[in-house]
């Protein structure tokens, strides 16, 4: 059973790859890509509430300085709430800077598990930056929940879970145990999965879903992962700018004179041309 649904997952983000719109890049572009920021309705269950001055304040960054943004994924927590008319309401500063930068076309986004239902809206499952002077060198952006059987051929179930069992049991304090990031061997199998198509193909991948950020260096894998914008007090990402590619982090810190403000920090960088070589 294993082995038929690693042979799915391969077969599955191969069909993405050739299929995904080609989102043209160069040397001088600049992108960030963020996952997982769950945005609910402002509630007690809602784990971005915590982190969302945190996002807007870097929102605001990549903005002013011309980065392209893109999503890669549960933007929205649609599992746990019905109505997106309700999230956009709660956090509508963020969502009319992504509307600024759309209209720019420096926003993009793909749909995860949890955002699902964003599909309708003609959301993709996956895209792929591709060089415009050099057409065999590719980035491939999706979510990989396709590594996860119960968050995507049973994302009918995992939501239900949630919906139904999970979300009443959270806000007596259980964790749900269907989300990847909540369940650390999970989490291994369904990087394991992704990062062998990535290394397979020898293709830049950037995904999320597992919530760990990720970025080991082409010489070891072509996976990396953005992490999340619900670590607590922190959100992650990863930052192409200067033809280098950096695992980044965005946190609440104290000045010396105690004053919190947000920072940006620099996990881990390479040279982006090293994964094309």
């Amino acid at each position: 059973m294993l082995i038929l649904y690693y042979m799915f997952t391969q077969k599955k983000l191969t069909s993405l790859f050739n299929n995904a719109t080609r989102i043209p890049f160069n040397d001088d572009s600049k992108m960030v890509f963020m996952s997982d920021a769950h945005r609910g309705e402002g509630g007690v269950a809602d784990e971005f509430a915590r982190n969302q001055n945190i996002f807007l304040h870097a929102l605001d960054h990549y903005s002013e300085n011309g980065f392209t943004f893109f999503e890669i994924g549960d933007g929205e927590e649609l599992w746990e709430n019905r109505h997106m008319i309700r999230i956009k309401e709660t956090y509508h500063e963020i969502y009319d800077m992504f509307e600024s930068m759309k209209d720019k076309r420096r926003f993009f986004r793909i749909f995860g598990n949890h955002d699902k239902s964003n599909r309708k809206l003609g959301i993709p499952e996956a895209l792929v930056l591709q060089h415009s002077s050099n057409s065999n060198q590719h980035i491939f952006l999706t979510h990989g929940h396709q590594g996860d059987l119960i968050n995507d051929q049973l994302w009918w179930l995992g939501r239900f879970l949630v919906r139904y069992i999970w979300k009443p049991l959270q806000l007596t304090g259980f964790a749900d145990p269907t989300r990847p990031a909540r369940n650390f061997k999970k989490k291994n199998k369904i990087s394991f999965r992704l990062s062998k198509w990535a290394n397979k193909n020898r293709l830049l991948s950037i995904f999320g879903h597992t919530h760990r950020p990720t970025m080991n260096g082409p010489e070891k894998s072509f996976y990396v992962n953005c992490g999340s914008g619900i670590h607590p007090e922190a959100i992650t990402g990863v930052e192409i700018e200067n033809c280098q590619i950096s695992l980044i982090t965005w946190k609440i810190r104290p000045c010396n004179k105690g004053i919190l403000h947000v920072t940006r920090s620099v996990l881990v960088s390479h040279q982006l041309q090293d994964y094309f070589n």
